[in-house]
């Protein structure tokens, strides 16, 4: 996992940073950069080390399609034709018109708002019992 100073010397300053703190103690930092269309979070639980990647730029591919400002129903189409065959409801938000679809095997997180994919946030890989992260070595 890389480290924020890293991700800086990479791609420079973001265009912004926002830190969340959470009841259990826990905090976020999230580098928003604009130009590319992706946020990347570091999270405390971590140790500040890259923990998620949000791509909402129409530009990203994954498996070779661009699945962002598509349909719910294109995602759900073409997942199961690039071999996304876990991908689940993971949690409907009616009031926001939202939902969060998820494949567990591929770490992946599909944010779907009013019927359109908004993002695709990917995840780190974890351990069997989905507790520990298996850092790149």
């Amino acid at each position: 996992g890389l480290s924020k100073s890293q991700i800086i010397e990479i791609l420079g300053e973001p265009d912004s940073e926002d830190t969340s703190n959470f009841e259990d103690g826990s905090s976020d930092i999230a580098m928003v950069y604009n130009e590319l269309g992706v946020t990347l979070v570091f999270s405390s639980e971590d140790d500040f080390k890259l923990s998620s990647v949000t791509f909402y730029t129409s530009d990203a591919t994954l498996l070779g399609e661009q699945f962002i400002g598509k349909s719910e129903e294109f995602l759900l189409e073409t997942a199961k034709e690039k071999g996304i065959d876990d991908l689940f409801l993971d949690d409907d938000f009616e009031e926001l018109e939202a939902k969060d679809y998820a494949s567990e095997k591929l770490g992946l997180a599909f944010w779907v708002q009013q019927g359109v994919l908004d993002s695709i946030t990917i995840f780190p890989e974890y351990d069997a019992q989905g507790e520990e992260i298996i850092w790149p070595s």
